[in-house]
Formats: C-alpha cells, sequence, structure tokens
C-alpha cells in the first residue's frame, strides 16, 4: 500500500484568519436558514449544548451548533477589536389575539 502526505492542521493550533462583514452577514443567514429547520426549543437546546459542551445528537444539529458558534467567535473579535456598531431597526408590533 502506497503512503501519501498531505497538510492537516493540529486540533490545539489557533489560526488567525481576516472575515469580511460580508462573509459574516452571509453566515448569518445560513444560521437563520438553518435554524428554521428546527422548533424554537430544539434551537435553545442546540445553544445550551454548546454552553455545556455537550456534543450534538444529529448532523442537522452539529451543523447548527458550529456555524452558531462560528458566528458568537466572530461576533465576540469584533466586539474586542473595536469593529461593531450600532443601527437602529424597526420591530414590529406584536399582534393582538
Amino acid at each position: 500500500m502506497a503512503k501519501v502526505k498531505y497538510p492537516t492542521i493540529p486540533e490545539d493550533v489557533v489560526i488567525d484568519l481576516k472575515i469580511s462583514g460580508g462573509f459574516y452577514k452571509d453566515l448569518g443567514a445560513l444560521l437563520l436558514s438553518l435554524s428554521k429547520e428546527l422548533k424554537q426549543e430544539e434551537y435553545a437546546q442546540c445553544v445550551e449544548k454548546l454552553k455545556t459542551g455537550k456534543p450534538a445528537d444529529t448532523l442537522k444539529e452539529a451543523n447548527i451548533m458550529l456555524i452558531t458558534a462560528l458566528v458568537f467567535t466572530m461576533e465576540h473579535a469584533a466586539k474586542e477589536q473595536g469593529l461593531t456598531k450600532e443601527i437602529e431597526v424597526e420591530v414590529p408590533d406584536e399582534p393582538n389575539l
């Protein structure tokens, strides 16, 4: 059997990476799309698992947890670097039922 060498990234390294606001926006849209596939309580369970370090039970859950962690990490780094800005958005009133 032949052997082949290929580059890999060890799990214990930290990679410095520049990310554009456009990429962050697209990643947020992906997260929103993925999270819409879950019930609100299912998404809350994913976030809780992230906080406690518990593993995902399904591939869909793992994908949402990974994208959520990436978005949170990007937001934290942007805030630390003073790159965030506040914007004002309109929030619709709750319907009267």
